[in-house]
């Protein structure tokens, strides 16, 4: 997915402002990454086993689907 995004970056954004872009997105994308460790630090149990997780994840990911979806029948 980050290909797809920094390709369309590449071409969309002006060529003055695309170091920053990239600058920007980089950041946030690699922050997701530090907030989901954090995350799972605080949230999982020590055995590192949860039955939930999977689940909320599931979720999670039907959550953005349909929203997703939503958004782009719109337009």
């Amino acid at each position: 997915m980050k290909i797809c995004v920094d390709s369309t970056l590449q071409e969309t954004v002006e060529d003055d402002f695309r170091g920053r872009c990239f600058s920007v997105y980089d950041t946030l994308f690699n922050l997701t990454f530090v907030v989901a460790l954090v995350v799972g630090a605080f949230t999982l149990p020590e055995s590192g086993l949860s039955s939930l997780v999977p689940v909320v994840v599931a979720g999670g990911y039907l959550l953005a689907a349909g929203t997703y979806s939503h958004i782009t029948r719109r337009h």
